[in-house]
């Protein structure tokens, strides 16, 4: 501020520093909210953690090179998680042993439903300890639905483990997940060199 009149500049300069001692009360007072929930609702430490960051999680545009060796670049969200996927494709190893498992049956688990492995208590007592903050997952089914209808869920959840159990395999539904990919640093406009799959 630039002004002629010291008595102005000094009334601003009070002013200034009420506004600024103000300011920091209130973000202390904020940090140490923060601190004493983030324990019990660690949402609330990463809201203002997140809000402090100047990097945000948004994926930029991806370039990425055909077969043909025609540059292309993907947009839109599906694009970016397609250029991803085949790029996490295309560096993953698949051991020996694992080619060879597939090729075979499913074998059962080699216990009786006698044997109570997944009782309802154990069903309960994942369920109760929820943290109904979260967001849901891919099935869209919020923690605090499980959580509040866990008396309900304990039998056909102990009988849905069984069977899966005795089948030797999984739902098609569990295999599936969401995956944020997260920019750490360099060109926001990654180049990836990827083979298309045929």
């Amino acid at each position: 501020m630039e002004t002629r009149d010291a008595s102005i500049y000094k009334k601003y300069k009070t002013m200034r520093n009420s506004v600024r001692n103000a300011t920091h009360k209130l973000e202390k007072e904020e940090q140490k909210k923060v601190a004493m929930h983030c324990r019990k609702n660690s949402n609330i430490f990463w809201k203002y953690i997140n809000n402090k960051r100047q990097i945000r999680d948004h994926i930029g545009d991806l370039k990425t090179q055909d077969k043909d060796g025609n540059m292309l670049t993907a947009r839109t969200d599906f694009e970016k998680a397609e250029v991803l996927g085949n790029f996490f494709a295309s560096v993953f190893n698949r051991e020996s042993e694992f080619a060879e498992a597939s090729t075979t049956q499913p074998r059962p688990c080699q216990f009786s439903s006698q044997d109570d492995v997944i009782s309802e208590q154990i069903i309960l007592k994942k369920l109760s300890n929820l943290n109904v903050t979260k967001s849901p997952g891919p099935d869209n089914i919020h923690p605090r639905i499980l959580c509040e209808l866990r008396y309900e869920l304990a039998i056909p959840l102990k009988i849905l483990f069984e069977t899966s159990c005795n089948l030797g395999q999984l739902p098609a539904d569990w295999k599936i997940g969401n995956i944020t990919a997260i920019f750490k640093k360099g060109n926001k406009m990654i180049h990836l060199i990827i083979d298309q799959l045929v």
